[in-house]
């Protein structure tokens, strides 16, 4: 897994597109994604609920975000190039979301439109960049191999509770949609972004566990105590 600071993007050659990760709030991490767009480099994220492309990559950099570099082996060229033209097309819909926990390979189509699956209700920060690289054809993770966390439970509890103590913001469908899926999966920023760098796609659970774990220390402590510490 190769890491690198987001506010040194503007040096990477050929740049097409990346996950960036950093600490929203103590506790809480947030993924972005990050693209060259008409030799403009843009970012799109799924953000306190709306869709976010007015961000500049330098406010994430100045927020200390670490981006991923992608694996070039296991995302081919074509493939890659459509993530900029699918986060264009969510750009320019504007689509208000829903915020769900649920995931079960939902996608954006063509026209920036999402298309919920079955059982899904809405997105967080990480599944709306698995949905988008769904979109392009890049299954990221193995869904059938993931699993439950009790930590994921209490960051689902956590959350709920802040719906309910603020209902102006979040509508009984919501509370709902949380109260009949406490429990289930949670794909973390950090693991999501983990396993664009993989050699094989779709990545597994413990893969991109371990992974995530060293990506939140390198969040912490930063990328040049992360590649010292693959060395030694």
């Amino acid at each position: 897994m190769t890491l690198k600071e987001v506010i040194d993007i503007h040096n990477e050659e050929n740049f097409i597109f990346a996950i960036a990760v950093g600490a929203d709030s103590p506790g809480f991490n947030h993924a972005s994604i990050i693209y060259k767009w008409k030799d403009k480099i843009k970012v799109l994220d799924f953000y306190s609920g709306k869709i976010r492309k007015d961000c500049a990559y330098g406010d994430l950099g100045n927020k200390d975000y670490i981006y991923v570099q992608y694996n070039q082996d296991s995302i081919f060229y074509d493939f890659a190039i459509q993530i900029p033209v699918i986060c264009e097309a969510i750009a320019e819909k504007q689509t208000l979301l829903n915020f769900g926990i649920t995931y079960n390979n939902s996608t954006f189509d063509k026209e920036g439109n999402l298309l919920l699956q079955t059982s899904d209700y809405g997105l967080t920060c990480a599944t709306f960049v698995l949905s988008i690289f769904e979109s392009a054809g890049i299954t990221l993770i193995n869904l059938d191999s993931w699993k439950s966390r009790e930590e994921d439970l209490e960051w689902q509890k956590y959350v709920l509770n802040f719906f309910i103590n603020n209902k102006k913001i979040a509508s009984e469908d919501l509370i709902k949609h949380f109260e009949s899926n406490l429990g289930c999966f949670r794909f973390r920023p950090e693991e999501v972004a983990a396993a664009s760098s993989f050699d094989v796609l779709p990545s597994n659970f413990e893969l991109c566990e371990v992974h995530g774990i060293l990506l939140c220390k390198a969040i912490d402590n930063g990328v040049v105590w992360f590649n010292e510490s693959q060395v030694s």
